[in-house]
């Protein structure tokens, strides 16, 4: 195509991570619009304009919609001490009206030191992989139940991506990351 058919959303922040609802009415944003680093949702016909539905968030991460449509993860930073934490949230979302069913939450996540930077969904709306850096170039990939817990460990790598991000597969069994090329 020489140009898109449709321009849902023409904003000069910086919009980006976009997630579509997986019954196909909503997209879910990171964006910067009127000075914030939050999450926006908009219906993808757009039919009416983005609204922001998180506030607060610092360097915030792409939102990502569960399975069942219920459910956004997305990570932000915190602050920490003189420092920020990447730290996982989670948002409810009623997935016919778009309307916030459960404001955003921290997801308690313990049995990890690393800043949580990524996050997807597994194969269904329970559990969460993420990503998380450990230092200069380690990273390592978790999963934890959507309600939060011990975060189980499923690989360590170095990679000097600061934010490559994830892919998780439909079926749950393979996860595609980042990391340098074997020489």
């Amino acid at each position: 195509a020489t140009a898109p058919l449709t321009v849902i959303r023409a904003s000069p922040s910086e919009d980006q991570g976009l997630d579509w609802s997986p019954n196909g009415r909503w997209i879910v944003l990171h964006s910067h619009a009127d000075g914030l680093d939050d999450l926006w949702i908009q219906p993808a016909d757009g039919s009416t304009p983005a609204r922001s539905i998180t506030r607060g968030g610092i360097e915030t991460g792409w939102p990502r919609w569960s399975p069942d449509g219920a459910w956004i993860a997305y990570s932000t930073q915190l602050p920490d001490g003189n420092r920020l934490r990447g730290a996982l949230f989670l948002l409810g979302v009623d997935p016919a009206t778009g309307a916030v069913t459960r404001e955003a939450q921290r997801v308690p996540v313990r049995g990890t030191d690393g800043d949580i930077d990524a996050v997807e969904w597994s194969g269904t709306s329970d559990s969460l992989v993420f990503l998380a850096s450990e230092g200069l170039d380690r990273r390592a990939i978790y999963v934890v139940a959507r309600q939060g817990g011990k975060a189980r460990l499923a690989h360590r790598f170095t990679s000097e991506q600061v934010f490559s991000g994830l892919g998780v597969s439909p079926d749950s069994r393979w996860v595609a990351y980042v990391a340098r090329a074997a020489p």
